[in-house]
């Protein structure tokens, strides 16, 4: 199994793995995220994956043809995730950062949830932040209070933390967290870009390096040939002698 299959596997499990906590986490506080960009968060480390992958095995087993014809199509579906992880990151950042805004949409949130009696909603929220009520522990909190007394919950539970700041920091924590996620694969994203097609163009370098010396090798062995037979050539002519014309003729000689 290759070394990279092995960091995407492992990369993947672990953001999956804190996704689908925050998910469930955000869903039992009814904290003021969409369920729809937290379950984005869990499906986008699978796309950068499966992304990922490919782009790399087209790069190391596809020929120059069929990455011109592919590559487009690869790279728009590079540009569209990277769209995808800024708007993503834009939100959770908006919610990671304190503000006035934030803590009027939480008193909203709770307000809803107390004129409506959804005590579960309200119960996990006080078991899950250890608190009673919103601004105060008498204030809105569950058990619901009567006319005979508010600090039901207070006095049960011995608790004496209302349940804004804790609420509004993990809203904080949570967006921060799934920020993080998006930030990682933002990451994974150019690494999965970059090394890959650095390897690439490294291998068809040393290729062509390699190529060069060959044909350097072979013109000189060619030269060598030629060379070779030119001598040859010329001992040929050597060792054949004089030709009759430059033997004076015997009439000559005799007179």
């Amino acid at each position: 199994m290759s070394i990279w299959l092995i960091v995407h596997l492992a990369l993947v499990l672990l953001l999956v793995g804190v996704a689908i906590y925050e998910h469930v986490n955000s869903v039992a506080l009814s904290l003021p995220i969409r369920s729809s960009l937290t379950i984005i968060t869990i499906i986008l480390p699978l796309l950068a994956a499966l992304n990922a992958i490919f782009y790399q095995r087209l790069l190391r087993t596809a020929s120059a043809a069929a990455q011109r014809r592919t590559l487009p199509r690869v790279l728009t579906l590079q540009a569209l995730q990277a769209i995808l992880i800024t708007v993503l990151a834009t939100l959770f950042f908006s919610e990671m950062v304190p503000s006035t805004a934030g803590s009027c949409l939480l008193s909203t949130i709770w307000q809803d949830l107390f004129s409506d009696h959804d005590a579960d909603s309200i119960r996990r929220i006080q078991d899950g932040l250890n608190c009673c009520g919103f601004n105060t522990v008498q204030d809105r909190p569950w058990p619901f209070p009567d006319h005979q007394t508010a600090r039901e919950c207070a006095d049960t539970y011995r608790r004496d933390v209302a349940c804004s700041r804790p609420w509004q920091s993990a809203l904080q924590r949570n967006s921060g967290v799934e920020f993080g996620v998006i930030l990682v694969v933002g990451l994974w994203q150019i690494a999965s870009l970059i090394l890959p097609l650095r390897k690439t163009l490294q291998k068809r370098d040393a290729r062509d390096v390699e190529r060069a010396r060959l044909l350097t090798d072979a013109t000189e062995a060619e030269d060598g040939c030629a060379s070779r037979r030119a001598i040859d050539g010329n001992d040929a002519a050597d060792d054949a002698g004089p030709g009759p014309e430059s033997q004076p003729s015997r009439s000559l000689l005799e007179l």
